[in-house]
């Protein structure tokens, strides 16, 4: 199964815990420590709370960078304590570093309408198709652009321009998946 991330504001953290245990059932890891408490933060400017800020920042970077699947948990506009918007600079990292995207609620921004973001409306449609949650396989195409596809691992990103007689890759490098890449280098069509 897959290793999620889950994304939330801070204050659904009790919400996220119930929510990271009916994935669990399913034979998911949830890589989330903020989920458990103990990020409380109160901004009085001291070098106490930024320190605290970069390490619970470095933690969550951590457990986003491990997770195969992200899942952000959004907000309904207007709604009270939506936080600080952590999740979704979270978000912007998942969708760059290629990870399979999943939005549960309403659409916060633009980025929740790319086509490579899955979304559902709510948590229980999204916990109804749990079982099926993977990640993206490797290699397949996730966006094309004329004659130009990218097509990317967990840890890397792959241009490859595509003429009518050859397919040359134009960028990206992966020491884990270097006989994949490898095998893209150049391929006549």
């Amino acid at each position: 199964m897959a290793s999620i991330y889950l994304a939330a504001r801070y204050g659904r953290r009790a919400e996220l815990q119930e929510v990271a245990a009916r994935l669990r059932d399913f034979g998911h890891a949830i890589t989330s420590r903020w989920i458990h408490g103990g990020h409380d933060l109160v901004d009085d400017g001291s070098p106490a709370f930024a320190a605290a800020s970069a390490r619970f920042a470095e933690e969550d970077w951590s457990d986003l960078v491990a997770a195969d699947v992200f899942i952000a948990f959004t907000e309904a506009p207007g709604a009270p304590g939506r936080g600080r918007g952590g999740r979704r600079v979270e978000l912007g990292a998942a969708l760059a570093l290629r990870k399979t995207v999943i939005v549960a609620g309403p659409r916060e921004n633009i980025f929740a309408f790319l086509p490579q973001v899955i979304w559902f409306g709510t948590t229980e449609s999204l916990l109804a198709l749990a079982p099926f949650i993977a990640a993206t396989p490797a290699w397949t195409p996730r966006t094309t652009y004329r004659n130009l596809t990218v097509y990317g691992c967990n840890c890397v990103v792959t241009a490859v321009e595509t003429t009518s007689r050859s397919i040359r890759r134009v960028a990206g490098s992966c020491p884990k998946c270097v006989a994949s890449t490898a095998a893209w280098a150049e391929r006549s069509v």
